[in-house]
């Protein structure tokens, strides 16, 4: 997925909620652990390019609000912040969607 570092992303579903929170809050000024996780939100939601399990979908539901304050809006620069410090207040999300990023698929030489 073009604009998700999925690395980076991936890593963030082995942590505990303060390490999340601490990884965003020292992430660069280039913000982009944030629009990662934006981006991969909005695959999710919108383009549905990355499917979800029963599971999955259950537990998003419980962040709905969130979810879609996230959405609205989010490719307006000036508002990215305030996207960040939702992100960080709400770790159990990020480490959903964060368990939800698919592995890079394989290049091909």
């Amino acid at each position: 997925m073009d604009g998700v570092l999925v690395q980076t992303v991936r890593l963030l579903k082995r942590l505990g909620a303060d390490e999340i929170s601490a990884t965003l809050r020292n992430e660069s000024s280039r913000m982009e652990v944030t629009k990662s996780l934006l981006n991969l939100l909005f695959n999710i939601c919108f383009t549905k390019a990355v499917p979800l399990s029963q599971r999955q979908k259950n537990a998003f539901k419980i962040h709905d609000k969130l979810v879609v304050e996230l959405l609205t809006d989010a490719q307006k620069p000036g508002l990215l912040p305030a996207k960040k410090r939702l992100l960080e207040q709400n770790p159990e999300l990020v480490k959903l969607i964060a368990a939800t990023c698919p592995p890079r698929p394989a290049q091909v030489v």
